[in-house]
């Protein structure tokens, strides 16, 4: 494992952090960083309001690499019995990511032009304007997931524009299980979800 940041810039005072344009390679992944984080003493020791953004740029990104993992099958044969709990967001939060990623490969999905921003206040997280291409189409998302509430709400809406049937049967395995039809299909589909 090999980790390089040949560049790097960052400027810490007692109110702020100022990460220049820094450049960090993992496995083979060039990630690329720019942002600032605001009333950091005033956060750490009177636990106020945290600001900050993040753009994060990446001309290629494996997911897998990353993780250290080879391929998801081998993690889904050993059974998860790790009970569910409420994930919840920090209130005094108000974070930015702008993200910009040019390849990306999660196992045998190839994402391309994976553009949007994240946003995480009053602890909810949302995207915004996601977008990339896939499947031979286009994923448009936006949503919100909101850990306030005692009982967290997550809504979330998807467009699908021009997706491959022969594509999607080939690269997700939950297209063969529900829909093997799918891999004698021609042509391309259109899907709304909220």
């Amino acid at each position: 494992m090999r980790v390089d940041m040949p560049k790097a810039d960052l400027k810490l005072a007692p109110s702020e952090a100022i990460l220049g344009p820094s450049t960090l390679i993992y496995e083979g992944n060039e990630m690329n960083f720019q942002g600032q984080l605001d009333n950091l003493i005033a956060y750490a020791l009177r636990d106020e309001l945290l600001t900050g953004t993040l753009d994060f740029s990446s001309p290629r990104l494996d997911l897998l690499a990353l993780a250290g993992e080879e391929s998801t099958e081998a993690a889904s044969e050993s059974e998860d019995t790790t009970a569910m709990t409420v994930i919840r967001l920090p209130e005094n939060i108000d974070f930015v990511l702008n993200a910009k990623i040019d390849s990306l490969l999660y196992d045998n999905i190839q994402i391309a032009n994976l553009n949007g921003k994240i946003r995480l206040k009053e602890a909810r997280a949302s995207m915004e304007d996601v977008t990339m291409n896939m499947l031979g189409g286009k994923l448009s998302t936006s949503g919100d997931y909101n850990s306030k509430p005692e009982m967290p709400t997550a809504n979330f809406r998807f467009a699908i524009q021009g997706f491959s049937f022969k594509e999607s049967y080939r690269s997700l395995d939950m297209v063969k299980q529900i829909a093997p039809i799918m891999e004698n299909m021609e042509g391309n589909y259109d899907m709304a979800l909220d």
